[in-house]
């Protein structure tokens, strides 16, 4: 009893945390604007496209932005964005870096931005580094080596038929969703929202999870991994058996392992 309790208790604390830095980011889209009042921001739309040289790596660091990035003809970006948040871009060392400004205090309900860079089929991205305060994130059809960093604070991030080597992708609120992906190490974190796997491929898969589910649903063969499931409110059901709040298992395959971690929501695994 005096567990629940304090799992309640530190449910509240959790999410009064999340929602005051949430609201702190998303104050500047939904709240009424004094920029609006004063004429001190242009509010105007500004459209941009550019073919770009070969890429190696993308760092992206986005206030208010919709991120796309999937394969096309050629290495391609284009925005469509309030003009008071264009971006500044260059390209250095074949390395894509673009900042946004951040969003002032009342910078009004009308700028969302959005972007779409297209990479050539059969390119490798190294080192990449994507960060966005309020947004979504997706990305399709692409490969990366090294090390790559998704952060996001408010927003979805979609990722579908993506290759990573070593991924980090961490989400404030929202949910997190790969589909038809390879990630030979992962550590993937999430404060409220939804974390979810559908026929991934890994070595190691590190999840956590504060408030919300945990799903894998894989085609492969994984009793061979070794496994650490956990929940601390929720319960964990392995392929359609329950197992209550913890679920663990040695494995044999060498390089590989699956930990799973949930505060408060359930963790479901299926596999062949």
């Amino acid at each position: 009893m005096k567990k629940q309790i304090y799992l309640v208790i530190l449910t509240v604390i959790t999410v009064l945390c999340i929602i005051v830095g949430s609201a702190y980011h998303l104050f500047g889209w939904m709240g009424n604007s004094f920029g609006n009042i004063f004429g001190s921001l242009d509010h105007s739309r500004v459209t941009y496209s550019e073919d770009l040289d070969n890429l190696k790596e993308i760092r992206l660091e986005c206030s208010v932005m919709d991120v796309t990035i999937k394969t096309g003809g050629s290495f391609h970006l284009s925005y469509d964005c309030v003009a008071y948040l264009v971006p500044e871009i260059r390209v250095t060392d074949g390395a894509l870096i673009l900042e946004q400004p951040a969003v002032p205090h009342f910078g009004g309900f009308n700028n969302r931005c959005s972007m779409t860079l297209t990479v050539p089929s059969q390119t490798v991205l190294s080192n990449s580094a994507i960060t966005v305060d309020v947004g979504d994130i997706r990305l399709t059809d692409t490969a990366f080596d090294q090390k790559s960093t998704i952060t996001l604070d408010v927003g979805d991030i979609r990722i579908k038929n993506c290759t990573f080597a070593d991924a980090e992708l961490g989400n404030d609120v929202g949910d997190i969703r790969l589909e038809d992906s390879s990630l030979r190490t992962s550590k993937i974190s999430a404060n409220i929202g939804d974390v979810k796997l559908t026929d991934c491929t890994f070595g190691f898969l590190d999840v956590s999870n504060d408030i919300g589910d945990i799903s894998v649903d894989s085609g492969e063969d994984l009793s061979g991994y070794p496994m650490e499931f956990s929940c601390d409110a929720g319960s964990v059901t392995v392929n359609g058996r329950n197992h209550k709040r913890h679920f663990s298992q040695d494995g044999s395959l060498p390089d590989s392992g699956i930990e799973l971690e949930n505060n408060v929501g359930d963790i479901t695994v299926k596999y062949q």
